[in-house]
């Protein structure tokens, strides 16, 4: 898991996670509201709402790594698809595209446990909950990390 956990707060503005995200180079964030997690929040949800819960065109690469130029060229799409939404997108708050179901698992769940809660729940990345706090989180690319680096042992095939 991932200690070092980016979050953002539910009234941050869409433009202001959207800096967010480019900076920390993720797609997503845990939401909290007073400290506690109250969501989470991804490039796709914004884009989903703002073309009114129709699958839009991927902006970003889950994977990628993003360059300077790159990073520029997302918040100038950003701006671009936004655009046509005027005041109601300056007005929209992260609490208003997030979403509200949170997948978590535990820190000490095992990592097959972890890998088919992502699978069943159809998501990218986990919460990491440790008595109701957030202690990091984990991603696919975690997983998919680790049997690249042949670091999970007792596999079964």
């Amino acid at each position: 898991m991932q200690k070092d956990v980016g979050i953002v707060e539910a009234d941050a503005s869409l433009a202001d996670l959207e800096r967010a995200l480019v900076e920390a180079r993720v797609s997503g964030f845990p939401v909290v509201r007073g400290g506690r997690v109250v969501g989470v929040v991804s490039r796709t949800d914004v884009m989903e709402h703002l073309a009114g819960g129709q699958t839009p065109v991927r902006l970003s690469h889950y994977y990628a790594e993003l360059g300077g130029s790159e990073a520029e060229e997302l918040l100038e799409t950003f701006e671009r698809v936004s655009a046509p939404g005027g005041k109601r997108v300056e007005e929209l708050r992260v609490e208003d595209v997030m979403t509200r179901r949170v997948i978590s698992v535990a820190p000490d769940d095992p990592l097959e446990a972890v890998a088919r809660t992502l699978v069943d729940h159809g998501v990218h990345r986990a919460l990491v909950i440790d008595d109701g706090i957030l202690v990091g989180i984990v991603s696919s690319l975690d997983v998919v990390r680790l049997v690249a680096h042949g670091r999970l042992q007792g596999s079964r095939g």
